[in-house]
């Protein structure tokens, strides 16, 4: 029955049989095809395109930070410097070189050494103190045996060590 028609393969076993469909006799089913395949091609075409237009113009854009790195003048302070400057520290500390390295330092805009310090500053204030007293003399005595003694909160956090100027001392009676 199938042997006549090569249009039908017929396999034994665990396979089913298929059937391919019959010729067609319209020959614009070929036509068609091709035009779809040729429409399929062009879109791809037009992705391609595209992507490539894409890719040149990051392409370009790389290219000009590449010339900006290695063209520009680059500042002392700039970070990409900092392994250079601490290895040039470090030679000029060996060579005994410190002055010229701090020169150099600051001539070409580089981080400069820092240093610690111990700072000692003078400090003018005043204080109100609230006492009892017979009379003003007395109010500045009493004031400034508090302060002494350490009876009075003031804003200045620790005093240790602050000269004590009792010459300017003032003293208002609160009535």
């Amino acid at each position: 029955m199938y042997e006549d028609n090569p249009n039908i393969t017929v396999s034994t076993g665990e396979e089913t049989e298929e059937e391919t469909p019959p010729p067609t006799d319209n020959p614009m089913d070929g036509v068609i095809d091709a035009l779809q395949q040729v429409a399929s091609l062009e879109n791809a075409h037009a992705d391609c395109v595209t992507k490539m237009t894409e890719q040149q113009a990051t392409i370009a854009e790389l290219r000009a930070q590449v010339d900006t790195l290695r063209y520009t003048q680059i500042d002392g302070s700039d970070s990409r410097l900092a392994d250079f400057w601490e290895k040039a520290h470090e030679l000029a500390v060996n060579a005994n070189h410190c002055d010229i390295f701090d020169d150099l330092v600051e001539a070409l805009g580089g981080p400069r050494r820092r240093f610690g310090y111990t700072v000692t500053l003078a400090i003018t204030g005043y204080i109100n103190i609230d006492v009892e007293a017979v009379d003003a003399g007395d109010a500045i005595d009493e004031a400034r045996e508090a302060y002494r003694n350490g009876y009075v909160d003031n804003d200045f956090g620790n005093l240790d060590g602050v000269d004590e100027d009792w010459y300017n001392a003032e003293a208002e009676r609160n009535d």
